[in-house]
């Protein structure tokens, strides 16, 4: 067991979270997240989630912790089973998430391409054809590791979902073919957290064998993470 700064312990089953920028862990707990919201929204009841009418509807609203558009789970939940919380990435932290590939590929996407007209303007020139192919792969290589991971990052997001019930994880993806993935909260050893902000962090929850899944710039983490304070003691 790891004594976190501020007197805190982890465990196998724990809180861990990084500072801004860093990489999953150091400690940070769902109390320290509201403690700097000047106005924390409490976490609605479950049992009013299952009610009808009203009530039923704005406490189910509640679980949503962005203002983004919200997914319509009913068909994937079982009898009996409902909502805690549900999210989605936040659109800028989840596009640009992996910027540092994206901006060396568009670097090399720019000097590719200016090799490229280079080589057609020396066979238009009477220079051997295939000077104009030699960048072509580069050409492409490098676009998709810049401008097109950027693209599709940003149609992955149009259908990414998250939902934690109080039994499973549900992780509704794709671009192509979306599916949607679920994890038993049983499976899930531990969690960790990267912060990307003050109130937006990756949460990466670990399984057994070594595996794990990464809900990528969750907004107001703090509502997620109580949730599983509770669920994964």
């Amino acid at each position: 067991m790891a004594i976190c700064p501020g007197g805190q312990s982890t465990g196998s089953k724990s809180a861990v979270a990084a500072d801004r920028g860093g990489s999953f862990s150091s400690c940070r707990s769902a109390a320290e997240y509201r403690s700097e919201s000047q106005s924390p929204r409490p976490l609605p009841d479950r049992r009013q989630c299952r009610s009808g009418g009203q009530a039923g509807k704005a406490c189910r609203a509640a679980t949503d912790s962005s203002g983004w558009r919200m997914m319509d789970w009913s068909e994937q939940l079982l009898r009996g089973e409902s909502i805690l919380w549900q999210g989605r990435p936040a659109p800028r932290c989840y596009t640009f998430r992996n910027w540092g590939l994206a901006s060396l590929g568009l670097v090399l996407f720019l000097l590719s391409s200016f090799w490229q007209m280079l080589g057609m303007q020396l066979v238009e020139d009477g220079h051997p054809w295939y000077l104009a192919l030699l960048p072509v792969p580069l050409v492409i290589g490098s676009f998709l590791l810049g401008p097109g991971q950027i693209l599709w990052a940003r149609f992955a997001w149009e259908r990414l979902f998250y939902c934690l019930t109080e039994r499973r994880l549900l992780i509704r993806s794709g671009v192509w073919q979306v599916k949607v993935r679920q994890i038993s909260l049983e499976e899930i050893e531990s969690w960790q957290q990267r912060r990307h902000g003050e109130h937006l962090a990756s949460i990466r929850l670990v399984q057994s064998r070594g595996k794990y899944i990464i809900l990528h710039c969750v907004e107001q983490p703090q509502y997620l993470i109580a949730h599983l304070e509770q669920a994964i003691p």
